[in-house]
């Protein structure tokens, strides 16, 4: 979605049911991150942590500052 720049995939189930699936990667955290960044968001929260993208994690901790400050030795990846 270009909006939420969140990935997604349909799928229709035994039962003939409709399922439509949206998740988080580290491309996607990185455009939340830098769009609460930039209206002036000084926080952020993430839930169901420990089924992401292990990119997510080093997505944070480029970005988010520790105690005030960037993470030691902190560089954001191109997108």
């Amino acid at each position: 979605d270009r909006l939420s720049q969140s990935p997604s995939f349909r799928y229709t189930d035994a039962q003939a049911r409709e399922h439509e699936v949206w998740f988080e990667n580290a491309e996607s955290t990185t455009a939340k991150l830098d769009a609460a960044k930039a209206a002036g968001i000084r926080g952020v929260y993430l839930w169901m942590i420990g089924g992401e993208d292990d990119r997510t994690w080093a997505t944070l901790h480029n970005i988010l500052p520790v105690n005030g400050t960037p993470s030691a030795g902190a560089e954001r990846s191109p997108r």
